[in-house]
């Protein structure tokens, strides 16, 4: 059997533990695994995966040769910097459709791919909403989502953390990541450059998705650590059978659905191994056509550790 090399470029943070423990209990857990920082050190970086530490080498200094996958969690500003080094290897590169735009990314749909090529995966909320809205034809979508510190990766935890610990203390906040209060608050993440990026990522992605051009897609920086929510409005090409949709989504062992009225919990999302939490199917009393709904899910364990997993799986069973 042909040896694995698979390179992880990321920084220490929830998406990378994700990563490591889904990878480690996954068929891929006997491959040579090795971890690339953006960020030079002079101290020796580790994360834990399979129980023993694993060191961090700077990209820079790394040899990608003879590797069978290279996967990228890092932002799309490190794609850019590295986009020399990145365009010039000889295996395939996976990671998100937003973070790899600096390269030439093609979207990862699970076809025979030969040669070396940059696959990009769909965010996880446009995964989550084409994983509930399955078949169906769909005329609009509208998506309020409401996204965590973690989109800033430890930067942006590390904030809220802060933040919360000195307005607590009556002690005067310091803004490295937002420039609003974070801890307390909410506001439209388009008032920051990333989050404009993320609103427009997202409606192209959500436009590719459903085939559709009457997309509206509005994110809102919520003061919490990690767990996406999404309130969803879709007009479809035809009136929804909500109780055949329910019984469909009772049987899905990916979905988690709550009955009646019970609101989107953040701290009960965290608690799922990587499920979706659904719940407030129901049909408009406007419009027959349209469905409501809410989506929660933690965008680590969903986006990282299933199908990013699944698709670094994929890739490597069939393509090398």
């Amino acid at each position: 059997m042909t040896e694995l090399n698979v390179s992880v470029i990321a920084q220490d943070g929830l998406a990378l533990d994700a990563l490591l423990e889904s990878w480690a209990e996954s068929p891929l857990a006997s491959a040579n695994l090795s971890l690339v920082s953006a960020v030079a050190s002079n101290e020796v970086q580790t994360a834990f995966y399979n129980g023993r530490p694993l060191a961090f080498e700077f990209i820079e200094d790394y040899d990608f040769a003879h590797q069978s996958l290279v996967v990228v969690l890092e932002k799309s500003a490190v794609v850019e910097a590295y986009k020399d080094i990145l365009s010039k290897l000889s295996c395939p590169l996976l990671g998100f459709m937003a973070q790899l735009s600096a390269l030439p990314v093609q979207p990862f749909d699970a076809t025979p791919v030969k040669g070396a090529k940059v696959l990009g995966l769909a965010q996880p909320a446009v995964m989550a909403l084409k994983h509930v809205l399955a078949d169906s034809v769909c005329e609009s979508v509208d998506v309020t989502a409401f996204y965590p510190v973690s989109f800033y990766g430890k930067e942006g935890v590390s904030e809220l953390a802060a933040q919360t610990a000195r307005l607590l203390n009556a002690q005067a906040l310091e803004h490295h990541v937002f420039q609003e209060q974070m801890p307390f608050n909410y506001f439209p993440m388009a008032a920051g450059i990333e989050g404009q990026a993320l609103e427009s990522s997202l409606t192209q992605q959500l436009q590719q998705a459903f085939d559709i051009d009457d997309v509206h897609v509005f994110a809102m920086q919520m003061p919490v650590f990690h767990g996406v929510g999404l309130s969803v409005s879709v007009v479809l090409a035809n009136v929804p059978d909500v109780a055949a949709l329910k019984s469909r989504l009772k049987n899905d062992s990916a979905i988690k659905l709550q009955e009646g009225v019970q609101g989107l919990s953040n701290v009960d999302l965290l608690q799922l191994e990587g499920q979706l939490q659904l719940g407030r199917v129901q049909q408009s009393q406007v419009d027959e056509n349209r469905l409501d709904l809410w989506i929660g899910f933690d965008e680590a364990k969903f986006g990282v550790g299933i199908n990013l997993i699944a698709a670094a799986e994929f890739l490597l069973k069939h393509h090398l």
